[in-house]
């Protein structure tokens, strides 16, 4: 199970992705049909806990947001517009001392009209 650490508890999520560092996921979106990307991102609570990660979401090659967290932050939460968006990517980038602990989380990913 992905489990993140949001607020001060930790929090089990069915719904999400663990990439591999530097692998960015990609999906290709019709133009115009989704408005808003929503998406938890951080570090496994545990396994995560002395890595160090930057998280980016970009937008046909533009960042539309990026954060380094450590392994003890807490997850942050991503808003972004997608409006004119064709092509959506989540980039994970090890920024850490520790690789092995670069245990990156994407959870709960949405996509709204």
């Amino acid at each position: 199970p992905m489990k993140l650490r949001v607020g001060e508890m930790e929090k089990t999520f069915k719904e999400g992705i663990s990439p591999v560092m530097g692998k960015p996921l990609t999906w290709h979106l019709p133009k115009g049909i989704y408005k808003r990307f929503t998406v938890l991102a951080g570090l496994q609570a545990g396994l995560g806990d002395k890595g160090r990660v930057e998280f980016t979401i970009l937008g046909d090659g533009k960042p539309l947001g990026t954060i380094t967290l450590n392994g003890t932050d807490p997850a942050h939460a991503f808003e972004c517009d997608i409006a004119h968006v064709s092509s959506l990517q989540l980039a994970t980038t090890g920024r850490g001392l520790d690789p092995k602990s670069n245990y990156a989380v994407w959870a709960e990913p949405v996509l709204r009209k």
